[in-house]
């Protein structure tokens, strides 16, 4: 906008004096009626003059760029009297922003101030209006109008008027009656409808004044009816104006409260469901539109390479887990997509972040992820970001606490509100394959006399695979049977580690290998569990409604082992590594979770990675338990010591 003044050093001014009371209009060639005299544009803008006028036979008609008007120099301008600035406007194309206003001089020409307002997209011929008080000194008051429009769109004026409040004796100034104050939500719905009457009954404009330009609210000059969305937060106050067409002004104030919409547990969010526009959310890409073709309501958001963000409110209270959830699908070829939240301190600097892989999917799928806030975290912010020229439509989008969830979400925060500083140390051992009758036996030996530091027994897990009950593979059956007989006695945990630990696939490539596994179905899955689980209860006896527990061999999954543990109604699944992530540092490893929403530490891992060929993705098991397989991190040099 800095070339406005530009605009002022192209004028030609006339020198002869007159008093503003002896004309109606000091505008020169308001209506263009007189082609282009009288009015200047900066450099790089075409001024045209088109017959799609207001009234009359032409109008004005202008690309990107501005264009000025000067009066010749005033008299009685006594900083008090109040002028109105009309006319009337329409665009033609896309236009992305336009504005109108008025710069006040002194003798010299030296700026002593402005009055401007942003007008809205319209394509047939609309009023527009600006009340004034040019301050003392002002000797020359110049009219201008910009409009960008980097995609060749035009701006039209016609029946432009400067005068001063009141210049015909006989009129009836209008009368305004006062709204009450207006208080609304940030985001939130804005309908409010002015009353005015004239006893001239002359034709009214209503314009507003003191309203910021990054308002959503909009006030229809016509109809006196301000809507849109409410925006921004802070407390406003407006003044209100009734203008009739013959310099008579009404005026009243409105103090207009807009406050940040309460916080909720389950979403702090605002417009999750883009039902109300984009309101809320910066918006970065080449194609970001509302669609039609949403997973609920009327709307969703289409996005091609590009993303979008929200920053939550100031976040207060103690630490917690969030979890920003959502629904998304793709359209044509991604080259990538992903779903992330940030956790910034009080300065806006970025402490630690989570972020997912959004996968291809024709229909709608749902994504989590989940992320723990510290005593330093302020804000938390949630984003998404596409890459490619296909696109990504997105959702009821969630981000909401702990409380949310009718199950335990994945979070670093200790249970049951325990301080982390107060949380014991857990350290969960575990055995696999247990193939070995000598290996067996020297575990339960090393922990027959130990106890943890509450004085109970130390006691550990065994994951077992059982076809060395069967056949020989790498010890006498009869002699692994006993071992495990005894394991079962001993106090310590059995759970499923398959039959025979995939060595029915087994090849010599072991690509092929690891891919055989991870595309195993159900029916597989099923078969060799259900195996094991025969086993453990038939032949070594162990109670079957204590076998809660599964590690996958190689700890290779997919979707359908997970399926199938819980439908073999086990309780947990330990199979999942976690740590390896940005941001985990030993401190802030996740507890044991459910899998309602997945898992955010497959997520994380390659397992789920879009370069991994043998990636796999993991949707939500209800109900089952995920013990998190931590990675081990090895202290400094200085700390071993």
């Amino acid at each position: 906008m800095d070339l406005r003044t530009i605009l002022l050093l192209l004028l030609t001014l006339s020198s002869a004096l007159y008093s503003v009371e002896e004309r109606y209009n000091i505008f020169k060639n308001p209506g263009f009626e007189s082609g282009k005299t009288a009015w200047s544009a900066n450099s790089g803008t075409t001024l045209h003059i088109t017959n799609d006028s207001h009234s009359g036979s032409k109008a004005l008609s202008y690309t990107t760029g501005g264009i000025a008007q000067s009066t010749d120099a005033l008299k009685n301008i006594d900083g008090k009297k109040r002028y109105m600035l009309t006319g009337y406007y329409k665009n033609k194309g896309s236009v992305a922003g336009m504005w109108m206003g008025a710069e006040y001089a002194d003798a010299n020409w030296n700026t002593l101030g402005s009055s401007e307002i942003a007008l809205a997209n319209s394509y047939s011929y609309t009023p527009f209006a600006i009340v004034f008080t040019p301050p003392a000194g002002t000797v020359y008051i110049t009219y201008w109008s910009w409009s960008d429009a980097p995609g060749g769109g035009k701006t039209l004026l016609d029946d432009l008027a400067l005068y001063p409040e009141g210049v015909t004796p006989d009129d009836h100034s209008p009368q305004l009656t006062a709204p009450s104050s207006q208080t609304n939500h940030l985001g939130e719905s804005v309908a409010l409808q002015l009353q005015a009457s004239d006893a001239d009954h002359d034709k009214l404009i209503y314009t507003v004044g003191g309203l910021p330009e990054e308002s959503g609210i909009w006030l229809d000059p016509v109809t006196g009816r301000f809507s849109g969305i409410a925006s921004p937060k802070g407390e406003h106050k407006l003044t209100l104006y009734a203008l009739d067409n013959r310099g008579g002004i009404a005026q009243q104030p409105l103090e207009w409260q807009i406050d940040a919409a309460p916080l909720t547990p389950c979403n702090i969010l605002q417009n999750p469901g883009f039902e109300t526009s984009l309101f809320g959310w910066d918006i970065y890409g080449r194609v970001t539109e509302r669609t039609a073709a949403p997973h609920s309501g009327d709307y969703a958001l289409r996005i091609r390479q590009g993303g979008l963000d929200q920053f939550t409110q100031q976040l207060t209270g103690a630490p917690d887990t969030y979890n920003f959830n959502g629904y998304y699908k793709t359209e044509g070829s991604i080259d990538g997509a992903w779903a992330g939240i940030i956790f910034y301190d009080k300065d806006h600097k970025a402490l630690f972040s989570r972020e997912i892989s959004l996968t291809p999917s024709t229909p709608y799928k749902h994504f989590s992820l989940s992320g723990t806030s510290t005593d330093k975290t302020r804000y938390i912010q949630a984003w998404v970001w596409v890459e490619g020229e296909g696109k990504v439509l997105l959702d009821d989008l969630k981000l909401g606490t702990s409380a949310c969830f009718h199950y335990v979400i994945p979070s670093s925060l200790p249970p049951g509100n325990i301080p982390v500083l107060k949380a014991p140390q857990f350290v969960v051992i575990g055995f696999d394959d247990n193939t070995k009758a000598e290996g067996i036996d020297w575990a339960i030996d090393l922990f027959k006399n130990r106890k943890n530091a509450d004085g109970t027994p130390a006691r550990v897990s065994f994951y077992l695979n059982t076809k060395g009950l069967h056949v020989w593979q790498e010890d006498e059956p009869a002699k692994l049977l006993a071992a495990m007989q005894r394991l079962s006695t001993s106090g310590h945990e059995i759970g499923n580690h398959t039959y025979c630990h995939h060595g029915d696939i087994y090849t010599n490539a072991w690509d092929a290998f690891t891919h055989r596994i991870v595309t195993l179905g159900s029916d597989e899955w099923q078969r060799k569990i259900g195996q094991a689980l025969d086993d453990i209860t038939q032949r070594i006896g162990y109670p079957r409604n204590k076998i809660y527990g599964f590690r996958a061999p190689y700890l290779l999954y997919n979707q359908a082992m997970f399926t199938s543990i819980k439908e073999a109604n086990m309780t947990y699944d330990c199979s999942i590594e976690e740590g390896y992530a940005r941001g985990f540092d030993g401190s802030n490893f996740r507890w044991p979770y459910q899998l309602d929403d997945g898992s955010p530490g497959h997520d994380e891992s390659w397992a789920s990675s879009p370069e991994n060929p043998d990636a796999v993705t993991i949707g939500g098991i209800p109900g089952l338990w995920e013990l998190p397989n931590h990675v081990f991190m090895i202290p400094k040099n200085s700390d071993c010591a």
